[in-house]
């Protein structure tokens, strides 16, 4: 059975539960999870993991390594243990991590394969430049066009990331469209009926700008004016709550903060709700959704969800059918869209049943890690 080493440099943040769920999907490829330390975030406990640094290692201890890697080296004592390991193939989350894995698989003379995600592309190259995600990120544009320029494979969460990279340098032959999945089975429609439930909105994900929560906001104001009653659940924290907080004060909006919630606590908290939304928006920095996972999540489980999400409004969907895609920052129209299903139980329930029928048939973890394993065997057996 062939090894690869699944690199990302800090294990493992809350949002990035698909990375423990395709690394337990996998039956064919043992995968080792590779990173510089272990951070306050998921359970790491069921998967096989190699820190290049101890659990402790503090930010001083890590700056030896960044700045050996901006010329592409890594002392042997570092690399010598993941060779013990024998990998076929050294696989990277995000661009972000890219240069520092591409090292990592050039000493270990073993193809690199780097998964797009959607702010490691869509991010504008002057932001990157001017230092506004860290002194060493300043980098990342062009470290980039290396990994590229020395032959990585890349996969895309979405058709828009894939087209986003070929625009930015990544030759076509060397890109695919991968969706990653969502375990169907910890996801599913529970047991409170829809006609059971509150008229309820439930936002998931970070308070950052691109996760479009002013547009909601704006927006669920005009639903309380015609239901005063509908409620919007905040389910994320970040930059921006204490500005959303504010909005939401100034609009009268019926809201209520939860604060970040455990990946295993979000399907009870699906099953409280009628509606998903994920207005996403272009950021002022160009970064975007990828995707938007969480529009699998919650359709599995059985809720319609509306969005303006890149990949998701395009890909993650069927507009009419399993919920509802709208252009970024459209507040009239999300406002109608919420209206509509807020108001009009039967439909929230046709839609919802029509969207767990399209995730379990469509985006099932475990289909989509049997085609990730064979993208696998492609590229170290130099099919691609």
């Amino acid at each position: 059975m062939s090894r690869v080493l699944i690199y990302k440099s800090d294990l493992l943040p809350y949002s990035e539960t698909f990375i423990v769920e395709q690394v337990k999907a996998l039956r064919r490829w043992q995968a080792t999870v590779v990173g510089l330390r272990r951070i306050p975030g998921l359970s790491l406990d069921e998967l096989s993991v190699h820190l290049l640094l101890n659990d402790q290692s503090s930010d001083f201890r890590r700056l030896p390594l960044k700045f050996a890697s901006q010329i592409r080296w890594l002392p042997e004592a570092i690399v010598s243990p993941l060779r013990s390991l024998k990998p076929a193939l050294v696989h990277a989350h995000f661009g972000t991590e890219a240069h520092f894995a591409s090292i990592i698989a050039s000493k270990l003379s073993v193809p690199l394969l780097v998964t797009l995600h959607g702010f490691d592309i869509y991010g504008l190259p002057s932001w990157w430049k001017a230092g506004h995600a860290g002194f060493f990120n300043r980098f990342y544009p062009r470290q980039l066009a290396s990994v590229i320029a020395r032959g990585a494979r890349f996969l895309a969460v979405s058709n828009s990331i894939r087209q986003e990279a070929i625009a930015r340098g990544v030759p076509p032959q060397h890109i695919i469209t991968h969706h990653i999945g969502i375990n169907t089975q910890a996801f599913n429609p529970g047991v409170v009926p829809m006609a059971a439930r509150a008229p309820t909105v439930l936002f998931v994900g970070r308070l950052v700008e691109k996760k479009g929560g002013e547009i909601l906001i704006q927006a669920f104001a005009r639903v309380n004016q015609q239901l005063p009653e509908a409620t919007l659940l905040i389910a994320g924290d970040g930059p921006q709550r204490s500005l959303l907080t504010a909005m939401a004060r100034e609009l009268g909006v019926n809201i209520n903060f939860l604060g970040a919630v455990p990946s295993s606590d979000m399907p009870n908290l699906m099953h409280t709700a009628r509606v998903l939304c994920l207005p996403s928006i272009t950021a002022h920095n160009g970064d975007a959704e990828g995707f938007g996972m969480v529009l699998l999540e919650a359709q599995a489980c059985g809720l319609p969800v509306i969005t303006s999400a890149k990949g998701g409004a395009e890909e993650g969907l069927i507009h009419n059918e399993t919920g509802y895609a709208f252009a970024e920052g459209d507040i009239p129209d999300l406002a109608n869209h919420l209206l509509r299903l807020l108001s009009d139980t039967n439909l929230c329930a046709q839609m919802g049943a029509n969207a767990r029928q399209f995730v379990t048939h469509n985006f099932d973890i475990k289909r989509h890690t049997r085609r990730l394993e064979a993208h696998y065997d492609a590229i170290v057996s130099g099919a691609l």
